[in-house]
């Protein structure tokens, strides 16, 4: 190939030319240009156009991208940067170098970034680079945080953009607060245009999942919400599940979970707050600590158990005891240990948790205890 390239460079043996709308002419072998790309395939083979054959023009094309696509059908290489990117990846796929498109797309999913990645997602989109928008947005699915705080494109989004960007379980984010706020800043960069849209984006935003207090002071209160009738019936719904969550918390009962409460996909767990503690809720719908949860409730259960010796032992030596039985001392009760398993066994299969049975009462002290 480079002995060819260099007959072309010297013109020799070359039986076509390539012209470009700004004058330029480049002499080419039609057999490797053939070779390289079916859009040439098929021009320099067509019996349509038998006198054009061998002088094409290639119109809407710089000479300066043409010839680097040009020296790739010989040589197999390219130059890559930022700057002619885009550019020498439309041109690939309009003349279907889908070598050199290939390397296009490779460049730019190496060069996701939280500032880029959204202007990347929509390019591949136009131009039908369907595996690049899809690493586009899983970049930015898992960044999301990132970029909704630093990106200047995430402020450009069209609003079906970000709606459908938001209603992602995919959605990377330690708690639903961070999706208000990304939701706040971009209606606060054009505020008067934007305000009436913040119900719709409030209906993909998993509220039910929002600390109380937070949802109280922020959301329910906020001038976009307060203003706008629409709101109501989302502010009502969101009321009533955390107050059944809050109550549920108490009963150590169920609760059914709505659209608004659903678990987005884990990748950065955290802790639960504590209007959403209720074992059977967590169970039911995999939320993602879980198994934190059951450890959490296993010290509780054994600082219960502790305290209840500490009390029996009180009662029946009439004194107060100072120091408290050390907590792996009791891990030798079976029925505790057994109830713990089950609980971990169940949830670890996504089942329901039934809640522990009543602990034992102590027991009575004997007649002659007594005297």
């Amino acid at each position: 190939m480079q002995a060819l390239h260099r007959l072309r460079e010297c013109r020799l043996l070359c039986d076509a030319v390539v012209r470009a709308d700004d004058g330029a002419v480049f002499p080419v072998h039609r057999a490797i240009l053939s070779a390289c790309s079916p859009y040439f395939l098929a021009l320099f083979t067509t019996t349509l156009h038998s006198r054009e054959q061998s002088d094409v023009l290639i119109s809407g094309v710089r000479s300066e991208i043409l010839l680097l696509l040009i020296e790739y059908a010989y040589l197999r290489r390219i130059d890559v940067t930022d700057g002619n990117v885009h550019e020498l990846l439309m041109t690939a796929d309009y003349l279907a170098f889908l070598g050199v498109l290939q390397l296009c797309c490779d460049h730019l999913r190496l060069a996701l970034s939280p500032r880029n990645c959204l202007g990347i997602m929509m390019f591949a989109r136009r131009v039908f680079c369907y595996k690049l928008e899809a690493d586009a947005r899983r970049y930015l699915l898992r960044y999301f945080v990132t970029v909704a705080t630093q990106s200047d494109e995430f402020l450009h989004l069209p609003l079906d953009e970000l709606n459908a960007i938001i209603l992602e379980d995919e959605l990377n984010v330690k708690s639903e607060e961070a999706v208000w706020d990304a939701v706040l800043r971009w209606v606060n960069y054009e505020p008067d245009q934007r305000w009436q849209h913040t119900v719709k984006l409030m209906a993909s935003i998993r509220l039910g999942l929002l600390d109380t207090q937070f949802f109280l002071e922020n959301v329910k209160d906020h001038p976009y919400v307060t203003g706008n009738e629409g709101s109501r019936p989302i502010i009502i719904e969101t009321l009533k599940f955390l107050y059944d969550l809050e109550m549920i918390a108490q009963r150590d009962g169920e609760v059914a979970t709505p659209e608004i409460a659903r678990p987005r996909v884990p990748h950065e767990a955290t802790d639960m707050n504590i209007y959403r503690s209720a074992l059977s809720a967590c169970v039911i719908m995999g939320l993602p600590n879980v198994y934190d949860y059951i450890h959490k409730h296993r010290e509780r259960l054994m600082e219960e158990k502790r305290q209840k010796i500490l009390l029996s032992e009180t009662a029946r030596h009439g004194q107060h005891r100072t120091a408290l039985p050390d907590v792996h001392l009791m891990e030798d009760n079976d029925d505790m240990l057994e109830q713990l398993g089950l609980m971990e066994h169940q949830a670890n299969n996504n089942l329901a948790i039934p809640p522990p049975p009543p602990p034992p009462l102590p027991p009575q002290p004997m007649e002659q205890d007594r005297n």
